[in-house]
């Protein structure tokens, strides 16, 4: 063997070396325990179902090795909780009616600031998948229940 190739088998083993921690890193999620309200447990659960709404996305994530970060606390407020993400791309403030409605509601944000897009129904960031309950609800009067004398 010659010593170029030495030296270029010895640059290929030191490189391949390097991918494993490149293909890592990803999009972490942090909690901003100042202004989050959740108790500890609560606040563990929701930074993994964040997690989960971004892989869903197909979006990497790690906990080390954050090429972005991600942050979100919520605000509880009687029974409803609101709920702030600020990313890399934009951020989003919603409220829903019952911690419950967290899993939806985050990918929802997700699919939102990805996308660059405002949350409403019609933007597609809503999916058969993350309805909400109070976006499941009618809104409409039945029409047998309405009189006319």
């Amino acid at each position: 063997m010659s010593e170029q190739q030495r030296a270029a088998l010895a640059l290929g083993l030191a490189l391949g070396s390097l991918l494993p921690s490149v293909a890592h890193a990803g999009n972490c999620v942090k909690i901003d325990e100042e202004r989050d309200t959740l108790s500890p447990e609560e606040r563990a659960s929701a930074r993994t179902l964040f997690e989960d709404a971004l892989s869903e996305e197909h979006q990497e994530v790690s906990r080390d090795n954050c090429t972005e970060t991600w942050t979100l606390y919520h605000i509880r407020l009687g029974e409803s909780l609101t709920a702030v993400v600020q990313g890399p791309r934009g951020s989003r403030r919603e409220r829903v009616k019952k911690v419950e409605d967290l899993p939806p509601l985050y990918s929802q944000m997700v699919r939102s600031v990805l996308s660059g897009t405002q949350m409403t129904n019609e933007s597609g960031n809503v999916t058969r998948k993350n309805v909400t309950e109070t976006q499941n609800k009618q809104v409409r009067v039945r029409a047998d229940a309405i009189w006319y004398a």
